[in-house]
């Protein structure tokens, strides 16, 4: 195999983690992204994207995870923007949001159109 050939494939560029989550469990976040950040090869290309319940604080969620992992790249916020992006988008927005859990995968790729590689981790176990 071309030696140039094998380095393109291997170089997969920056990877964003989503993870849609039911409850806030700020622990939970905090070893999923320690552990990812500490087994990966490329640490500085990976970006956390956290959704969290509607009734949740995003910006203190936000703080306390950047107080845990200073130099972890993450955002936190609430599912209702996406709902409400959802409910702008179709007028179905509603009904399917009755389903947001199941449909998680396919809100998320909807509503972060800019991103071009992600991978999807639907639940934090509790």
């Amino acid at each position: 195999m071309d030696l140039a050939m094998k380095g393109s494939l291997n170089d997969v560029g920056s990877v964003d983690v989503f993870s849609w989550i039911s409850c806030l469990d700020l622990r939970s976040l905090a070893v999923l992204t320690n552990s990812t950040l500490s087994s990966s090869s490329d640490p500085h290309n990976i970006s956390f994207h956290y959704l969290i319940p509607e009734g949740g604080n995003d910006k203190l969620s936000y703080f306390k995870l950047k107080v845990l992992l200073p130099d972890s790249d993450l955002t936190v916020t609430s599912q209702k923007q996406i709902k409400d992006k959802l409910n702008v988008a179709t007028p179905e927005g509603n009904f399917l949001w009755l389903f947001h859990t199941e449909l998680s995968p396919f809100l998320i790729a909807k509503s972060q159109l800019s991103k071009k590689r992600f991978f999807i981790s639907l639940q934090i176990p509790s």
